[in-house]
Parts: C-alpha cells; structure tokens; sequence
C-alpha cells in the first residue's frame, strides 16, 4: 500500500500493530486495492502515545485539501477512537478532542467535488456514552457518541459519517449507524421498520451480515444512504 497522502483524494487510516498484520491492516489494504488509484495510507502506530497518534492524523489531513472518502480501521468505543482522539467530556488521558479531527477533515475536504465520507470501521463509536449495547438495541439512539460529534463538525461540508452502535467485526458489523443530513439512522431500526425482527432464521441481523459479505458490499454501506442500502439487503430476506 502506498503511504504518500498528499494531495490525495481517499485516506485510509488505519491502527499499526508493532510485528504482525492485525486485522486492521489487511482491511485497510483491500479497500485500498478496492480503490485501486488517488489514495493514501496513514499507518499509526499502537505504540505511539495518544497524542503522537493524533498528531500523525492530523499532518496526513493536512496534506490535501480534495478529500472525499475517509476511512479509519481500528478499536472504538462510544467516546474514542484508537488513533487518538476522544470526547473530551470523558475520560481518555492524552487525546486529542474529536473537534480536532473533524476540523481537520472539513479541511481537507475543501475542495473536493464529491460529498465527503467518513467511515468508523471500529467498535461502538455510533453508541451514546453510557449506554450498554443490549440497551442500544433496544432503543438505538445516536446522540451522545463519538461519531455524533465527528458528524456536527463535518456536516457543513454535505458529509455522511458511517459508524458501529456495538462490538463487531471490523467491516463485517451489521449494526450500522450512518449520520447525514436527513438525520441519523441505524441498520436496527429501519429493519424494524420494514416489520422484521433483528433475531431469528430470517431476520436481520441474518440478512445484513450475508449482504455484508458479498463482494464490495463493506465498503459500498458508507459510501450510500444507509435508507437505500436496508431495501437492497432485505428485498430478498
């Protein structure tokens, strides 16, 4: 993968584990193959301290002004990310605040003419803080979480921040949590409203992970209204 983010117009940051391919690598590199040209690979390093990982972001962003896809493989949790930034209301010694990095990206996307994609390819961070995932299941709520707070800093620019509610596989999660500028939704609830149940032989969670997949479809779910994407999943569920 290339390592040259300059002037590019996709970004794939991902965290870099010292001696071994983690998942998060091999992700990283097949949507870059996916990609295939005008792209960067920011690599970020576990063992650099939070604040180096940010500042290692942040130069990369830096370094274009034409983005319109960005994409971060890494842990998450509702109020931080991996690579170093956090809700700064909660703890997370070290970080750099979320408002940092939008900033950043809205930035980077100036002069972009496509609408800008962020894709969270990382736990939980579509999850308000303090809310546990069976509760989040329950009742899917948005407000409150890291990727809430990335989308109120890029939302001028026309963005859609795609995200996790919960734990999962790096790009293979069904619980899929997209903001944009008709509001937030999730994966959960508009299987819901389509009167299917999340659970069961042919339910959703079923029907998402199989759509999941197939082919292209991990990265096709952040660069496509996630209203649009539930009807192609469950046309045949």
């Amino acid at each position: 993968m290339s390592n040259n983010p300059s002037g590019v117009r996709r970004l794939a940051v991902y965290a870099q584990y010292p001696g071994r391919t983690s998942e998060f690598e091999r992700e990283a590199g097949s949507l870059c193959t996916a990609w295939g040209e005008d792209y960067g690979v920011v690599r970020v390093p576990t063992t650099a301290t939070p604040a180096e990982r940010a500042g290692i972001v942040l130069d990369a962003l830096s370094r274009t002004s034409r983005l319109d896809h960005i994409a971060f493989f890494c842990h998450g949790w509702p109020h931080k990310v991996q690579v170093g930034f956090a809700l700064l209301n909660t703890l997370c010694r070290g970080c750099r605040d979320v408002g940092e990095l939008g900033g950043a990206i809205a930035s980077a996307a100036e002069h972009t003419e496509q609408p800008l994609d962020v894709v969270l390819y990382a736990c939980s961070c579509g999850r308000p803080v303090g809310m546990s995932a069976s509760a989040w299941m329950a009742d899917d709520q948005t407000a409150g979480s890291f990727a809430a707070a990335l989308y109120g800093w890029v939302s001028s620019s026309g963005a859609r921040v795609t995200s996790h509610g919960t734990a999962g596989h790096t790009t293979r999660n069904p619980r899929i949590v997209q903001h944009g500028s008709s509001g937030a939704v999730t994966s959960v609830s508009l299987t819901a409203e389509r009167g299917m149940s999340w659970y069961g032989q042919r339910g959703g969670d079923r029907a998402w992970r199989r759509w999941l997949s197939v082919g292209d479809n991990r990265w096709r779910v952040g660069t496509q209204d996630l209203r649009a994407t539930t009807e192609e999943v469950l046309i045949d569920a």
